[in-house]
Parts: C-alpha cells; sequence; structure tokens
C-alpha cells in the first residue's frame, strides 16, 4: 500500500516552487543564500563581550575608501544617541581607516570584519545581506538596525530606539508598489530596524525563491508572509524621513535638502543638525 503522509522538507518545496512563480523575473541571475564573501572578523574593542547582553545592535556594510568621513559622522551619531554595539563590514582597501574609526568610538563597542570579495555595487550588497554568512556575523539579538553612509540619527529627536522595538519591519518613507510587483510596505532597507530571528526565518523559508530585486523588499515583503508586523506610511514617518520631512522623526536617510522648503529646512538643522553637517560634503 502507498504511503501517502508527506515530511516537512516537500512541503518546503511546494512553498518554494509556489514562491517562484509568482516572483516576477527580470535577469538569469538572482541571489544566493548559500553565495560566499569570505568574510573576516579583523578587530573588536574591548567592550564587546558586553554585546552578549545586549536586545538590539547595529550594523553597516561600507568598503568604498572616499566614504570615509561620512562613515565616521554616521557612525559618530548613531554611537552617541543608542550606545548600541556596531558591527562594521568594510573591504581591503578601506581596512586601516575604518579600524581607526572602530577604535575610536568610545559610546558603541564595535567589531570589524573584512570582506575580502569586496561590495563594489548594489547587487552585490543586495547578495550581502541576503547571504547566510553575512547573519552568521551579526551579534544574536533581539533587533538589528541596518544604516548606510548617507544616513544619520536625529539628534534632537524626543524617539528612541526602543520606540520601534515593537516592528520586526521598518525603515524610511517609500512607495509601496515596488519593481518587484508585490505590494510591499515595511520601507526602505538604508536606515532599518529589523527582527533577527524573523530575517534569517525571511532567508530560510524563500531565500531560493529567485529573488531579483533590492534586498529590503524581500526581507519587508516575506516577514509580513511570515506574519511579522510590518510598519505602514503613519509609521515609517516616524522612524525615518527619506521622501520628505517629518518633524520628530527618528532618522533620516537620503533626504534631498534641495526638495525642502525654507521652513522644513530650518526644522531640519534644529531636529538633526548633524544631517546638514554630512550633506555639506556631497
Amino acid at each position: 500500500m502507498e504511503d501517502k503522509h508527506i515530511d516537512a522538507s516537500r512541503v518546503r518545496e511546494k512553498i518554494e516552487e509556489a514562491v517562484k512563480e509568482i516572483t516576477p523575473k527580470k535577469e538569469a541571475i538572482f541571489y544566493n543564500p548559500n553565495y560566499r564573501h569570505n568574510i573576516k572578523m579583523i578587530w573588536e574593542s574591548p567592550k564587546w563581550r558586553r554585546a552578549n547582553k545586549a536586545s538590539c545592535a547595529a550594523s553597516i556594510v561600507e568598503t568604498r575608501p572616499q566614504e570615509t568621513h561620512k562613515l565616521k559622522l554616521t557612525i559618530s551619531s548613531l554611537s552617541k544617541k543608542l550606545k548600541v554595539p556596531i558591527h562594521i563590514f568594510c573591504g581591503t582597501e578601506n581596512i586601516n581607516d575604518v579600524l581607526k574609526i572602530a577604535a575610536s568610538t568610545r559610546e558603541s563597542p564595535c567589531k570589524l570584519f573584512q570582506i575580502e570579495s569586496g561590495i563594489k555595487s548594489t547587487k552585490e550588497y543586495n547578495q550581502l545581506l541576503m547571504s547566510y554568512e553575512y547573519w552568521e556575523n551579526i551579534q544574536k539579538c533581539e533587533k538589528i538596525l541596518i544604516f548606510q553612509t548617507d544616513s544619520s540619527v536625529c539628534n534632537k529627536s524626543a524617539h528612541k530606539l526602543e520606540d520601534f522595538s515593537v516592528f520586526d519591519y521598518i525603515g524610511g518613507q517609500w512607495g509601496n508598489k515596488r519593481p518587484s510587483g508585490f505590494l510591499t510596505y515595511g520601507g526602505c532597507g538604508g536606515f532599518s530596524l529589523r527582527d533577527y530571528r524573523m530575517s534569517i526565518l525571511a532567508l530560510k523559508m524563500f531565500g531560493n525563491s529567485g529573488w531579483q530585486f533590492g534586498e529590503d523588499g524581500f526581507f519587508a515583503f516575506f516577514i509580513e508572509v511570515l506574519h511579522g508586523r510590518v510598519a505602514n506610511q503613519q509609521e515609517m514617518d516616524k522612524f525615518c524621513s527619506q521622501l520628505w520631512w517629518k518633524e520628530g522623526c527618528f532618522g533620516i536617510h537620503k533626504l534631498d535638502l534641495a526638495k525642502l522648503s525654507n521652513t522644513e529646512l530650518k526644522s531640519v538643522k534644529i531636529h538633526c543638525p548633524n544631517w546638514i553637517s554630512m550633506t555639506d560634503l556631497d
């Protein structure tokens, strides 16, 4: 008599097949969660052991030598306000400069990693964040704040990072009709708070779906599929200004000051003067 019982691996295969079928394709290449970038831990601050008890940590990837000063400014503003452990992923060309930044950061313990393969494009950045290797090097915690050199915490914001810990994914303002063809809430990943466990679960469940779009769209969409709490537009406004200025927001990412009114510009100068300093470098 034929055994009709179905095991877990078969169910997983069916889920992957279904996701592949509905996910739009634009290129022959898609992101592979098993891809190896040859990440090596280079240095950690003496206080890093305390990071084991932290409920939240932060992570930034920057391999471009020309972004060194911006990297220093954004790490400084984040560490002074949040004082969370920071993972810094650099390349072979900027390792010495980044080591100096990490060693001089007093408010937050830092851990420095070198990516041997280098990150030279948006595609390579997406591949990194959608790899198991990246997440394996992140300290286990409840939430991970991912930020970039074109982002900043707002000095004068009354919000605390803990105010957003109820979310499994929240980022900067974006239009929810994404290039992937999916209606996706949550926000841009350049300044985003994510649930550590849910992020890895999304990668395990849907990482082999043939995804070819931004890593933030992947995590925001599939974390919601897994019944995680993903931010709506009003919640994104409070967390991070990106498309427009929202006074009192927690952070900024890629906000174009040239598009703001004089009143909005004055408000940014009051609430987030460090962003003005960073954009003056452009």
